[in-house]
């Protein structure tokens, strides 16, 4: 027994038998393939009916267009769709009725529109009964317009909840991706991968999962609701990472934000203890995305590491500033406090409030800032660990396909009554990521913040450089004797750090040899207090911050005299960091600003007590720690952070 159906392309009626539906086929009118659809799926009467039903592929929602316009988009909008950054209005599609035609428009915006596969011509859509609806690849649909269109999106709607979505992979070797022939991805075409899921969005997470589109080459939806096969030819990254926003966690860029749900736990990627991430295709009048439920998703996820985004992240974009430095040059107490004195300087001095900008990733260094300026008296309380591959200040996220220990970011939010506000994000890598030769389980790239930080400050530690330590005093500070006795195990090559970092950036941004990075550098000569009369404090301007103003005149002196201490005593570093950045200044800091002390701190399981260097509570006095943030911060955010 023969039925009748419309090829999806050209509109032609074809008849066959009721045997091939679901078969791969070539159109006798149009020549283009397709899938027949399954036999009684589709209704067969002529597109001269008024019903009109547009079907969210993606939501499972549907919408009829009667005597008004349908219009996508993110806000006054009937459909919602999310082709932009939350709460910005990207520019909406109008779709609307023109006699016997469909039609369909911009407004306010450039979106990228396909139907049944093919980029739109003009603004008049197909005279044929079905056909599929692409909006930026991020955004899917079928529009029915003959008769019995509810009855069939009712249907669809039914069915969708089975496991009817399906995905082809091949490998890019094949040829000519936009023929045809090759969109119905035959059984016949070697090394492909298959699978299916429910639905579009846990399909998406599957090859997010799997890592296919780093690894092979083009996504292809083959299987559909009733029986009809969608036309998109994309890949999972054309979701994620054609976008202007840039995940703070795994440094990939993405356009559409995953909502976090507030109460389901069980995530397609991160498994059973997160909670669940979806797209989310409702939303309120504040721009709150929503559960299919109704309920508010106030926390955001990026769709590539999964990772949770700070608040307010998508309203105002915050700086990357990276902390670099070999193993053991004091990284995390020099954050620590620099952390402490932002907070304290930036609003008695400049009117700006430095604050928490996400209490719940943030917890790690708040901890250690309250570790460190806790009221004890005794050395052992307030001594900080040292930053681990894998310790407190690093989570596992998902990237490239992998689980991998990347960084937390820290964020904090400055805001000022009269102008302004702005975040930025803070990073805390174990030295070991910036050595020559780690790869991070060769492709993790826990210090790739680098390449999209707005501004970069190198850590150099003088009892680590042959030169100067040979001329240091043992008598004034345990550590200089301490690593004078271990002086076989150092390495003694902070420069070379400096050359991974540079060679890093090349290629990480594409920079050309001989050429340099456009970020900011603050090179810090940490421990400054050990280094008496080669860089005496009483030369140096003390106060970089007067009431009002950054004072450039106090950051350049500084950074002169620092520059020239450098050159004379380790211009190995000069040349090393000039080669990162074309806007390079110098600093001199100390994180205690007195000696260390010697630290005996017990090991859990009761062995011998453990040798260490940190603070002596009652001498904890740090000095010009923030000058290279202050600096740097006035780089990114002028108009926030004035200067005279």
């Amino acid at each position: 027994m023969e039925f009748k159906f419309p090829c999806p392309h050209c509109g032609g009626r074809i008849s066959a038998g009721r045997s091939i539906g679901g078969t791969n086929v070539s159109c006798p009118i149009c020549e283009r393939a397709f899938v027949v659809p399954l036999s009684g799926a589709v209704p067969t009467h002529g597109p001269s009916s008024n019903q009109v039903v547009v079907y969210n592929c993606l939501s499972s929602d549907y919408h009829v267009l009667g005597g008004t316009p349908l219009v996508f988009g993110t806000k006054d909008c009937d459909i919602y769709i999310h082709v932009g950054p939350k709460n910005t209005d990207s520019g909406r599609i109008i779709l609307n009725r023109r006699g016997n035609f469909l039609e369909i428009m911009r407004e306010g915006g450039n979106q990228k529109i396909e139907v049944s596969g093919s980029p739109l011509q003009g603004n008049t859509l197909p005279s044929v009964e079905f056909f599929s609806l692409a909006i930026d690849n991020a955004a899917f649909f079928w529009i029915h317009t003959g008769q019995g269109a509810l009855e069939w999106a009712a249907e669809c709607q039914k069915i969708a909840s089975q496991r009817l979505w399906k995905i082809r992979i091949f490998e890019e070797g094949i040829q000519q991706y936009n023929d045809w022939q090759a969109r119905n991805c035959p059984a016949e075409y070697p090394n492909t991968h298959y699978t299916e899921k429910k639905s579009l969005q846990d399909l998406f997470a599957e090859a997010v999962k799997q890592n296919w589109d780093q690894q092979i080459g083009w996504v292809y939806f083959c299987g559909t609701p009733a029986g009809f096969f969608a036309t998109q030819f994309i890949r999972p990254s054309e979701l994620s990472d054609a976008g202007e926003n840039r995940c703070p966690r795994c440094w990939t860029q993405f356009r559409t934000p995953l909502a976090v749900h507030p109460s389901e736990f069980g995530d397609e990627v991160l498994g059973e203890i997160e909670h669940k991430r979806f797209l989310p295709h409702k939303i309120d009048s504040n721009g709150v995305p929503l559960t299919p439920e109704g309920r508010a998703c106030t926390r955001l996820a990026c769709p590539n590491c999964r990772g949770e985004l700070p608040p307010n992240f998508l309203k105002k974009p915050p700086h990357l500033l990276s902390i670099v430095g070999d193993s053991m040059v004091g990284k995390s107490y020099f954050l620590t406090v620099a952390v402490k004195q932002l907070q304290q300087i930036l609003p008695a001095r400049l009117g700006i409030r430095f604050t928490d900008g996400d209490p719940n990733g943030n917890e790690g260094l708040s901890k250690m800032v309250s570790r460190l300026f806790s009221p004890s008296d005794a050395p052992e309380d307030t001594f900080l660990d040292k930053t681990a591959l894998a310790g407190g200040t690093y989570k596992r996220f998902h990237r490239h396909g992998k689980m991998v220990n990347l960084p937390k970011p820290f964020t904090y939010n400055l805001f000022s009554k009269d102008r302004g506000a702005s975040s930025i994000v803070l990073y805390d890598n174990a030295g070991e990521h910036f050595r020559p030769g780690y790869t991070d389980d060769e492709k993790s790239n826990s210090a790739e913040h680098l390449a999209w930080a707005s501004g970069i400050v190198f850590l150099f530690d003088p009892l680590q450089h042959r030169g100067l330590l040979r001329r240091l005093d043992p008598k004034l500070d345990p550590q200089i004797a301490a690593i004078k006795r271990e002086v076989a195990k150092l390495r003694f090559d902070q420069d070379v750090i400096l050359a991974e970092m540079a060679e890093r950036l090349r290629g990480w941004r594409q920079v050309e040899l001989g050429k340099t990075h456009d970020a900011p550098l603050a090179v810090v000569v940490g421990k400054h207090d050990l280094l008496g009369s080669m860089l005496p404090l009483e030369k140096l301007e003390t106060d970089v911050c007067p009431k009002g103003a950054i004072s450039m005149k106090a950051i350049d002196a500084n950074s002169k005299i620092t520059r020239e201490f450098l050159l004379e005593y380790c211009g190995d570093i000069i040349g090393a960091a000039e080669s990162v950045s074309g806007n390079v200044k110098y600093f001199p800091a100390s994180s205690f600003g007195a000696p260390a002390t010697v630290i005996k701190l017990s090991k859990k399981d009761g062995g011998d007590a453990i040798t260490m260097f940190g603070p002596n509570p009652s001498t904890l006095k740090p000095y010009l720690v923030e000058a290279p943030f202050l600096w740097l911060l006035s780089e990114m955010e002028p108009n926030l952070l004035l200067r005279n």
